[in-house]
């Protein structure tokens, strides 16, 4: 019986009508699976169904930011329906269209964000708003990664902080995905950046990333650590 009905799954999965997902039943721990207390099991669950003015995409990738930590332990602002699939941004193929979709077709290779939540799985839908095709040269895990992070940067940067070229931005917790994306901002904006993380371990990313004054936080304050002229140069 238990084969018959693996069979049945199976056979769901590939007619469309069902997909494994990452599920979330109740507010938890998100580091560890439902089996040891967490909060978080993959289970099959039925397939969306493709809106409209969104197209249903194959997941290849998902990416995991602090946002979806935070859903699954109930800190964040919004508060999903339960249960949910977490996961805020994707990447893979177009699979089916929605009637009302024209800038996309089927087997294009986007990614975008989900609009609360749905990326942890075999498929999701996605506005076609917030999708954008991916470049060749681009792998679907490096795109998947992008629209939250590089849109938070970008957004901030050139909306609220008005970036200009020739301009000094400093930015804290550079290491992290949020900041690194703000560092890369920042230099094509044309600016000096200043990047400050915790840790000597972290300074080679904001190097590759492009900054142009590197601190290391950690030192500032520790014995024999900074001295007081070794970032003399920031005031250049």
């Amino acid at each position: 019986a238990r084969a018959i009905r693996g069979e049945t799954r199976d056979r769901a999965r590939e007619s469309g009508t069902r997909m494994r997902a990452v599920l979330c039943r109740a507010l938890g721990d998100p580091t560890k699976p439902r089996s040891e207390g967490g909060a978080l099991a993959v289970e099959d669950v039925p397939s969306p169904r493709c809106p409209a003015d969104g197209v249903k995409v194959r997941v290849d990738a998902a990416s995991l930011n602090f946002a979806d930590v935070l859903m699954v332990q109930g800190s964040y602002q919004e508060k999903p329906r339960m249960p949910f699939i977490p996961g805020g941004e994707c990447a893979g193929v177009v699979t089916e269209c929605g009637a009302d979709v024209r800038g996309l077709k089927v087997g294009d290779r986007v990614a975008g964000v989900t609009m609360g939540g749905g990326a942890m799985a075999e498929e999701c839908v996605i506005p076609e708003r917030m999708c954008f095709p991916v470049p060749a040269g681009v792998s679907l895990a490096q795109a998947a990664a992008f629209p939250v992070a590089f849109g938070t940067a970008h957004l901030a940067l050139t909306r609220y902080a008005r970036v200009t070229p020739g301009q000094t931005v400093l930015v804290l917790g550079a290491a992290g995905g949020v900041g690194l994306a703000a560092v890369q901002v920042a230099k094509a904006l044309g600016a000096v950046v200043v990047a400050v993380t915790n840790g000597a371990g972290k300074m080679g990313a904001l190097e590759d990333a492009g900054a142009d004054h590197r601190i290391d936080a950690s030192t500032l304050h520790s014995k024999g650590g900074a001295r007081k002229d070794d970032y003399a140069g920031l005031k250049a």
